[in-house]
Order: C-alpha cells, then sequence, then structure tokens
C-alpha cells in the first residue's frame, strides 16, 4: 500500500499551500507599507516551507493511523496564539519573521490535511 492512498495530500501540495500562502501574505504586508517583499521574501519562501513539511517529520506517515497530536485539531489551535504573537512581532525583531512564517507553514499543512477524507484527530 503506498502513502498517497493514505492521504490526498502530499509533500509537493503541502509545500505549494504554505509558500503560496506565505507569499500572498509578504505581497498584502508590502501593499500596506509594512515589510518591504524583498526583506520578507527569502523568509516566507524557507520558513513556511519547513513549516509545512514540520507535522510530516515529527509524525511520518507510516501508516494511515499517522496522524497523532501533530496533526490534531488541538494543534491547529494551540499555534494561533503564537501565530499572532510573533505576527507584530516580526515587524520589530528579524527573527520573528521565520517564526511567524513557519507557523503559516505548518498551520496550512494541518489545514489543508482537514480538508481530505481522513481529516484531523480531536
Amino acid at each position: 500500500m503506498s502513502l498517497s492512498e493514505f492521504s490526498n495530500m502530499n509533500r509537493d501540495a503541502h509545500i505549494l499551500i504554505g509558500v503560496g500562502t506565505a507569499i500572498l501574505i509578504v505581497y498584502l504586508i508590502d501593499e500596506l507599507g509594512g515589510l518591504s517583499f524583498l526583506s520578507a521574501f527569502f523568509p516566507a519562501i524557507i520558513g513556511s516551507g519547513i513549516g509545512s513539511l514540520l507535522p510530516d517529520l515529527i509524525e511520518p506517515a507510516i501508516d494511515y493511523k499517522h496522524r497523532g497530536f501533530f496533526h490534531s485539531k488541538r494543534m491547529l489551535k494551540y499555534l494561533v496564539i503564537p501565530l499572532l504573537i510573533s505576527f507584530p512581532l516580526m515587524f520589530f525583531v528579524p527573527l520573528f519573521d521565520w517564526v511567524f512564517f513557519g507557523l503559516i507553514g505548518y498551520e496550512m499543512h494541518l489545514i489543508a490535511d482537514s480538508t481530505t477524507t481522513m481529516g484531523l484527530p480531536e
């Protein structure tokens, strides 16, 4: 049985969704005059790319029951506070743009998984 039979989401789809969302956020922030697109582009691409892969690195898809705590609705909720805290901080502390976009990638991974037939566990 192949991994694609366990889930409709694969690694490339997760990266595309996470990085695409991060680029959209960078564009919107640039349009509002918050951050320069060029200064935030690299952290957005790399941070969200890593963040979008992180759930599957922590809980590898060995079988169809691989979705535990780090692939759960609880984790999706728990990451909202760090995401909200890191957003304003990234305008003042350069390291936090990496944190913010990493969290964006992770959240987008979970949101994408929630749309599959398997969904996310509680």
